[in-house]
């Protein structure tokens, strides 16, 4: 076997998931999708926790995950749905074929597949309170996270 098609076959099982959460036969929007995804919950971690979670991903997806990643600029405050929303939108953008919630609700379910409740625990537990509206799995809801 050619090590690309290694590659490419750890990455498909995550695009697959993402196309069977959006209801798409389309890979491509489910690749931007999934990207979209990725880099928006990067940008809420710290360089340390995105590089923690980064290198337990497959290599093709790491690259969706550090696409365009500057990691010299802090985590983005993310105050309500509605910021999460606009940066999931933004990522995803020039598309606008799917509603951001449900790129966002796909996203979550291909995480829980894909990682398992370990590591998505471990995620939920770095994420600002106001993104448990998306369905973490009692993930977000963590008694052990610093008071606000």
């Amino acid at each position: 076997m050619h090590p690309f098609e290694k590659i490419n076959q750890t990455a498909t099982p995550w695009v697959e998931s993402m196309m069977a959460e959006l209801g798409t036969t389309d890979p491509h929007r489910a690749v931007r999708a999934l990207g979209a995804g990725l880099e928006s919950l990067r940008d809420l971690l710290t360089p340390a926790e995105a590089a923690r979670f980064g290198a337990r991903l497959p290599l093709l997806v790491r690259g969706l995950f550090f696409e365009g990643w500057d990691p010299t600029i802090g985590p983005r405050e993310i105050l309500d749905r509605s910021q999460f929303l606009a940066l999931v939108g933004a990522k995803y953008a020039p598309r606008s074929d799917v509603p951001t919630d449900a790129i966002v609700a796909a996203f979550l379910g291909v995480l829980d597949r894909q990682l398992g409740a370990e590591a998505l625990a471990e995620v939920a537990s770095k994420l600002p309170e106001p993104l448990g509206d998306f369905g973490w799995p009692e993930l977000v809801k963590k008694t052990d996270r610093p008071a606000a």
